[in-house]
């Protein structure tokens, strides 16, 4: 097996760098503008994600404001009755 390696070249087999070559220059301006519009996708997802995120929680708050307020109107109805499991007192007891 012969390798022959020419002189005066900088890379073997090309004229170019001897590291990689470059893309054409309308590759890279399409992969920015690619890239850019993901961003832009994922930045709109997370806003719809956040505007959810807070109605979920004003009305967690508004549920626990009606809850509070029922439990309250049901302990004051029940705190004036007897709190046993035994039936009412009949009348003629001495």
């Amino acid at each position: 097996m012969k390798i022959s390696i020419a002189r005066g070249s900088r890379a073997i087999g090309s004229g170019g760098s001897p590291y990689r070559a470059s893309p054409p220059r309308g590759n890279e301006g399409m992969a920015v503008i690619v890239v850019l519009a993901l961003v832009s996708i994922i930045m709109i997802y997370l806003a719809f994600n956040l505007r959810t995120l807070a109605c979920l929680e004003h009305e967690l708050r508004l549920l626990d404001r009606q809850q509070t307020r029922r439990l309250h109107a049901a302990t004051l109805s029940t705190a004036g009755q007897s709190r046993t499991n035994q039936p009412p007192a009949v009348g003629g007891a001495p």
